[in-house]
Order: structure tokens, then C-alpha cells, then sequence
């Protein structure tokens, strides 16, 4: 949808439930400002360190 309207938009991996399934977060960056959203998703993904985790 938001890709449709011109929005950038990203969808990571955060971690994993207590369950052991995947948590996701999606980001929406403003129209056609992709570079601040790929900014935003690399923090993110360094903040989290998930990919050092692997579900049970």
C-alpha cells in the first residue's frame, strides 16, 4: 500500500517472542525520502543486534 502512494517503507526483524515466532516492525518514511528511511532501518537493525539471535 504505502509503496503504491510513493511512500518508502521498510519492514525488520526486532527479535522474537517469548513463543520463539518472529517480531517485526514496520517504518514509513515521508513521500520520496527514501534515504532517511534507510538511515532509520540500519539504526534500528544495529540498535537490536538481532542478527545474532536464532529462535529456539
Amino acid at each position: 500500500m504505502w509503496n503504491v502512494c510513493g511512500n518508502p517503507a521498510a519492514s525488520l526483524p526486532v527479535g522474537f517472542a517469548r513463543s520463539g515466532l518472529p517480531i517485526g516492525v514496520q517504518l514509513v518514511g515521508r513521500l520520496h525520502d527514501d534515504p532517511t528511511l534507510m538511515a532509520l532501518a540500519a539504526q534500528v537493525e544495529q540498535a537490536r543486534g538481532w542478527t545474532d539471535h536464532w529462535p529456539p
